[in-house]
Formats: C-alpha cells, structure tokens, sequence
C-alpha cells in the first residue's frame, strides 16, 4: 500500500507538461475533481457485480487523470498545492480513502474479476505492470 501512496504522490508531481489556458486553481480543481470521482467509484466496489460495472468507469477515470500531465508545469503546480493547505489536505485525504479501498478490493480479491484486477495492478505493485509477472521476493 505504501507503493500506490508513493506512485499516486508521485502521479500528481508529473501532473504537468507546460500549457498556456491552465491555471495552477483549475489544474487542482480537475485534479480533486477526478480523485474524488475515483474515490467514489472505488468505494461502490463491493462485489462482483460493482466490480465488473467500475472498469470502465475507472479507466474513463484513469484517461482524465493523466490528461492533465499535460495542463501544466510540474513546480508551479506543487507550489500552489504547498501554499494552499486546504487544497493540499483534501487531496491527500482523496488519496488515503482511494488507498483504503484499494487495500480492501486488493484484499477481496477483486471479487473476482479479472478485468478490474488487470487495471489496479499497477497502482498496487508499481514495480510490475502485469498482475502475472512474478515479483522479487
């Protein structure tokens, strides 16, 4: 759990390429945005049935989160977060409910789907991309 904590922090310090229309206010605003929505679909995986239901709503979910790489520059974005504390406190409680569901689902085993196990996977083992590939022990 501590990987996808560290990679989801390390997400948002990527969230940034430069572009000119992006503010450091609605960068953060679509990235709380999308975290509280990843949050929420997360949370109503319950069984197999939600669990089946939030794959593509969570790759939908995955495909915003990653467009906004390319919103703005990565420094600009980190200090408005670091001198915004609100802002920065409800983006890491994002991060620690989407961490406690994730533990949750990775311990329910997925309930059983497959699909939604291929696409967690590397949230929740960083360091390989595919849930077959064997890990260093």
């Amino acid at each position: 759990m501590k990987h996808f904590f560290v990679h989801s922090v390390l997400g948002l310090a990527s969230v940034c390429v430069a572009s000119a229309a992006a503010t450091p206010e609605s960068v953060c605003s679509a990235l709380a945005e999308g975290l509280s929505k990843q949050q929420e679909i997360l949370a109503g995986v319950t069984d197999a049935a939600s669990s089946a239901a939030a794959v593509g709503t969570l790759q939908d979910n995955f495909r915003y989160l990653n467009s906004l790489h390319d919103q703005m520059e990565t420094n600009e974005l980190w200090r408005h977060i670091e001198n915004t504390p609100e802002l920065k406190t409800r983006l890491i409680n994002y991060l620690q409910q989407i961490t406690i569901h994730l533990a949750r689902i990775e311990q329910a085993e997925y309930y059983g789907c497959e699909p939604l196990r291929e696409l967690l996977y590397p949230m929740l083992n960083p360091s390989s991309s595919r849930p077959d590939e064997e890990q260093p022990e």
